[in-house]
């Protein structure tokens, strides 16, 4: 490229993404004899892994196989060097929908249906223990309805590790809860330090922060309608279809 600094360059894909006529995997004819797959979950984040019991899961309609950790023939491992992330767990549970098996079926349908009727039996630790009955656990939604389930918590968690793949993240977590009138708590990731002002529209909260910063948020739940209000006016100016009308028209007629 030279001489192109500094200039407005269309982004090779920008006219298939506007009018609607990308490809994505989705829209490509699966190959004869394709497999699908569907991880058994852990419904908690902490705990002991008594039993894992796959059969009904195995004995399932189109299922062909089921594989846990006791399958790996070689090391239960998937973290980078130095670093230790089981595929599946083995005893131990760390977080909320850890893989801890997989079922592999003819169809999406079946081996989703398949990986439901797995049997488990997790002890969980003794901090999990005492919030379980606040824990409400919500399987995969569309969008329109996770919208309508955003909008009845109260607060948007959003942490996320600080890397650069975090920094190119978009603001699509915020918005989504802007929109619905719920308030945002965020890591300062690149995205979330440039829309979420500190106080005003959500909260920026580094790692180790985050009691201090959601015990000030519940303090200050007297502000809480006042500050959605303002999160759902910056979502609004920032990405609304009516805002974004000057590019769509620039990136279709260039």
């Amino acid at each position: 490229m030279k001489g192109q600094v500094h200039t407005a360059q269309r982004h090779d894909s920008a006219l298939q993404h506007v009018t609607g006529q990308a490809l994505y995997i989705d829209d490509i004819a699966e190959p004869p004899g394709t497999l699908h797959a569907a991880l058994v979950l852990s419904p908690i984040a902490s705990g002991r892994l008594r039993k894992l019991d796959l059969s009904m899961a195995a004995s399932s309609p189109g299922v062909v196989a089921v594989f846990a950790a006791g399958d790996i023939p070689g090391l239960n491992n998937i973290a980078s060097p130095g670093k230790q992330e089981p595929l599946f767990a083995e005893d131990k549970v760390e977080h909320a929908g850890q893989p801890l098996a997989m079922v592999v079926a003819h169809s999406l349908d079946a081996a989703r249906a398949a990986a439901e009727r797995a049997k488990l039996d997790i002890e969980p630790t003794e901090a999990i223990a005492r919030l379980e009955r606040r824990i409400h656990k919500v399987p995969f939604q569309d969008y329109v309805n996770l919208q309508r389930i955003i909008g009845s918590v109260d607060f948007n968690l959003m942490p996320l590790q600080s890397n650069v793949f975090t920094d190119c993240k978009s603001e699509l977590k915020y918005f989504d809860a802007a929109i619905v009138g719920t308030v945002s708590i965020a890591s300062p990731s690149h995205t979330y330090r440039a829309i979420i002002d500190h106080g005003a529209n959500g909260y920026i909260s580094k790692a180790h922060e985050w009691k201090g910063v959601i015990a000030d948020a519940i303090l200050k739940f007297h502000d809480y309608a006042e500050m959605a209000a303002r999160a759902r006016a910056v979502a609004q100016e920032r990405f609304a279809w009516s805002t974004q009308r000057k590019s769509i028209m620039k990136a279709l007629n260039a």
